[in-house]
């Protein structure tokens, strides 16, 4: 039977991470508001993207931060071709979220829309690991699906979750991280609800 990583690695291939990368050009927008209360926040040093997908995110930071070293790890070999398409200075590498990081003492930490796909006991443990990696006053920015039960991704071979708002709020505090920031989105097209934190290390 494939692991979850097997079956994220599968799935992100090709068409899939095409698709992404198409979706996420329309999408950039709605963060605009959060990355300028972000870059307020933010202490001086390195910025991490753990999830980075189709690299847009570190895209957007290499335009606003020319001064920082940024990198990122994602599963997908397909998304890391994808990425490095885009992003000219970030260093990206294959990595699996779930794994301690090897950089510490950060100014930042991303964690975009994929958490839903890690298994129970996972979030909370990543979460633990992120704040662990910050230097004190840095930030961790995590948005994630809101609710609960499974997402549902059709014939394909995914398990997926929702986690509830006061789930992920608690998971967040007990990492010893303040949460300044939150907002929530209904996503029409998607009928779904997205949620935003930015949580400081206090």
């Amino acid at each position: 039977m494939a692991t979850q990583g097997e079956k994220l690695v599968a799935f992100y291939t090709g068409h899939n991470a095409a698709n992404y990368d198409s979706m996420m050009e329309k999408e950039m927008e709605k963060y605009t508001e959060d990355f300028e209360f972000l870059d307020k926040k933010l202490p001086d040093g390195d910025l991490v993207d753990t999830c980075f997908g189709s690299g847009h995110m570190l895209h957007k930071l290499e335009q606003k931060y020319p001064e920082r070293t940024l990198k990122g790890i994602d599963i997908s070999p397909d998304m890391l071709k994808v990425a490095q398409g885009k992003c000219k200075r970030a260093q990206l590498s294959i990595g699996d979220m779930t794994q301690p990081l090897q950089d510490q003492d950060l100014a930042g930490i991303l964690n975009c829309f994929s958490i839903h796909h890690l298994n129970p006991g996972q979030p909370q443990e990543a979460i633990i690991q992120w704040a662990q990696a910050l230097k004190p006053s840095g930030c961790l920015y995590l948005a994630a699906w809101e609710g609960e039960g499974n997402i549902d991704y059709g014939s394909h071979d995914m398990t997926a979750y929702f986690w509830p708002e006061k789930t992920l709020e608690q998971w967040l505090t007990d990492a010893g991280l303040n949460i300044i920031m939150k907002r929530t989105h209904f996503e029409k097209e998607m009928e779904m609800n997205s949620i935003y934190f930015i949580a400081q290390r206090t």
